[in-house]
């Protein structure tokens, strides 16, 4: 036999033994997500001709549909000083400005109020009124004022988080965010994409898929072990008597038989090793179809919730331009003589309560417009 003759023997003994020794398990189950989870969402309110949302792929720089270079600043200065924050900033900043939008509508009432409780006072100087208005008015006018302190409060607290968030002391809270007077409004209609593209961003999804395929190796490993271990060796030397005669064939010499051994395996415990791991596998599967079904709940959710507060909101400017419409016409029908003060008193009530309610409604919007933003995993980065 030639030198090269026994090198390829050998090789090919090794190949064989090398391949002895492994076992394929089953193949990996998976990750199928399901044809109904891929197609667009099922929300039906929000029409894409509505302008409210657009079938445009979903965007990580999600804050900046806003327009806002007060909120870009902020969200750039939370990435500077922590992690995968920017919907705390941004849902910080609206609390922020919805807190202003409040107290700028309880100061109006304030004004109003304290326009009716003097000419309650001057009426009843002038014999034309009663003290009973007088009290009414000013205990509305109390009940107002009593309204300030918290929501002051409420915007302190939401700029200090700010500041906290931003890597800055509370004496260094944004000064744009302490003087604004609405949430941040949206430049353009939110683009949404589909379920199987918010499938492929949310990195909840893509962590359950690689503990899934993680899972499913360990049972591959763990079948592995059922099979025996073979092991095939050789050896290869030279006989020569001397240094030049190290490279003749005829001193070439090679065994392979004696190196051959055999190692069977436990099956008992093999196989308490594949149903344990067949087990987990099962649960990172179970774990899998969890993460899919909650996070088609929770961006089908915010849809809903969304789109139901953008209803809400349109009834509530409705009806707080008819309460102003009232309580001008009140007031006219009470300086006509053709009205109690009571009338006023209640209409104004009133007109407070829907300015109140609608300032409360566009804070509502914009923390379920960012609730959105974050279900369809915006500021994830996919790479």
């Amino acid at each position: 036999m030639t030198r090269s003759t026994a090198l390829r023997f050998l090789t090919l003994a090794s190949a064989t033994a090398l391949l002895s020794a492994c076992a394929v398990g089953p193949k990996a189950p998976d990750a199928l997500i399901p044809l109904s989870a891929s197609g667009a969402f099922t929300t039906s309110d929000l029409p894409l001709a509505s302008g409210v949302v657009t079938a445009e792929p979903a965007r990580d720089d999600w804050w900046r549909l806003y327009a806002d270079p007060t909120l870009d600043g902020l969200v750039a200065q939370a990435f500077a000083n922590n992690n995968q924050l920017e919907s705390a900033a941004a849902n910080l900043r609206a609390d922020a400005c919805s807190a202003n939008a409040r107290i700028a509508v309880a100061q109006t009432s304030i004004d109003l109020q304290t326009r009716t409780v003097d000419l309650t006072q001057r009426l009843l100087e002038g014999g034309a009124g009663t003290g009973l208005d007088t009290a009414r008015a000013r205990s509305a006018l109390a009940s107002t004022r009593a309204s300030l302190p918290t929501l002051r409060a409420a915007r302190d607290e939401a700029l200090f988080r700010l500041a906290t968030l931003t890597g800055a002391t509370p004496s260094q809270a944004s000064e744009a965010a302490r003087q604004c007077q609405r949430p941040p409004q949206l430049a353009q209609p939110v683009p949404i994409g589909d379920g199987a593209a918010l499938l492929a961003r949310r990195p909840d999804v893509r962590q359950a898929e690689r503990n899934l395929a993680a899972a499913a190796a360990r049972v591959n490993v763990a079948t592995a072990s059922l099979y025996p271990t073979i092991s095939l060796g050789g050896s290869l030397g030279s006989t020569a008597l001397s240094a030049g005669g190290l490279g003749d064939d005829t001193a070439l010499r090679f065994s392979v038989g004696p190196l051959i051994s055999w190692s069977f395996p436990n099956i008992a415990a093999a196989r308490a090793l594949i149903a344990r791991t067949g087990a987990l596998s099962d649960a990172a599967l179970a774990d899998f179809d969890q993460a899919v079904l909650v996070a088609l709940q929770e961006t089908e959710t915010a849809l809903t919730q969304y789109a139901n507060e953008l209803d809400r909101r349109t009834a509530l400017t409705e009806a707080r331009d008819q309460a102003a419409t009232a309580a001008r016409l009140s007031r006219l029908r009470f300086d006509a003589g053709a009205d109690s003060f009571l009338t006023v008193l209640d209409a104004e009530r009133t007109l407070a309560s829907a300015d109140a309610q609608l300032a409360s409604s566009d804070a509502q919007v914009t923390t379920y417009q960012i609730a959105l933003f974050k279900a369809l995993a915006g500021g994830w980065d996919q790479g």
